[in-house]
C-alpha cells in the first residue's frame, strides 16, 4: 500500500466511536503514508478545539498528526488542482437551467490530493463525493428525489470528471472496521459473556459508524455480515 487520503467524515466517525486506536495498527500492518489536508485538519482539529461539543475529538486526532500517523499533504499544486476538480464537480448536473452546487472544498481537496500523489484510494464517508466518483447517476437520482424536479447531467463535464479521477478508489469507515474486525484487533470484544458476541460485535462496529455519518443502508451491513459468516 502506498498512501491513503482521509476525509473528515471517517475520522470523526471512528473518533466518536473510539476507534481511531485502530489507524496507528492498519498503518503498521500495511505500511504506506494515511494522509489528511488543510482542509480536513481545520474541519478535524481546528474547528473541534474551537467548540465544546467535539473538543476531544480534535485532540484525538491531533495526536495522531503529531505522533506521525496522519500527516498533512501539502503540494504546491494541490490548490489550483482542488479548484480545477471543484469546478468541474460542481457543473455536473443541471436544474432548471442552473448548475446544481453538489460539493465542498475540503471534500475535493482530498480527491485532488489523490489525483496527485496517485493514492491507492480515498477514505471519504459522504454520500454524494463517493458516489460522483462511483456512479454519478445516483447522485443525480437523489437530487431529483430531494429537489421534486427534473435534474439533467451535463454529459460533457461528467466524462471529463470521471476522466480526471478514473484511478481514484473509494473506501468508508464501513470498511475501515469491518478490515479491522477480520484482522482481529477487535478481538478483545469478541469473546465477552454476551450471546453470538461476534456477530454482536461485528453488527456494533459497522452501525455505529453509520450512526455517526458513514453513508449506507441498512442492507449493506447485512451483506457484510453473511460475507462474514453471520
Amino acid at each position: 500500500m502506498k498512501a491513503i487520503v482521509f476525509d473528515t467524515g471517517p475520522l470523526i466517525s471512528l473518533s466518536l466511536n473510539n476507534l481511531l486506536w485502530l489507524l496507528p495498527k492498519l498503518k503498521e500492518k500495511y505500511g504506506g503514508k494515511f494522509y489528511i489536508t488543510k482542509a480536513v485538519k481545520r474541519e478535524a482539529v481546528e474547528t473541534p478545539l474551537k467548540s465544546k461539543k467535539y473538543k476531544f475529538e480534535g485532540f484525538q486526532i491531533l495526536k495522531l498528526i503529531e505522533d506521525g500517523v496522519l500527516e498533512v499533504y501539502d503540494d504546491p499544486a494541490l490548490k489550483d488542482e482542488t479548484k480545477k476538480l471543484l469546478d468541474m464537480a460542481n457543473k455536473l448536473f443541471e436544474a432548471q437551467g442552473h448548475f446544481v452546487k453538489n460539493v465542498h472544498y475540503a471534500e475535493v481537496e482530498v480527491i485532488a490530493a489523490a489525483v496527485l500523489m496517485q493514492a491507492d484510494c480515498i477514505a471519504i464517508d459522504e454520500f454524494v463525493t463517493r458516489m460522483i466518483i462511483e456512479d454519478p447517476i445516483k447522485v443525480k437520482e437523489r437530487m431529483e428525489r430531494k429537489l421534486h424536479m427534473k435534474v439533467s447531467a451535463n454529459d460533457d463535464n461528467l466524462n471529463n470528471f470521471k476522466n480526471q479521477v478514473k484511478d481514484v478508489k473509494v473506501i468508508r469507515s464501513m470498511e475501515i472496521v469491518t478490515l479491522a474486525y477480520e484482522l482481529g484487533f477487535l478481538d478483545e470484544y469478541a469473546n465477552l459473556d454476551i450471546e453470538n458476541s461476534k456477530k454482536e460485535l461485528l453488527d456494533a462496529i459497522l452501525w455505529g459508524v453509520k450512526l455517526n455519518g458513514c453513508s449506507g443502508m441498512t442492507r449493506e451491513i447485512a451483506e457484510i455480515k453473511k460475507i462474514e459468516g453471520f
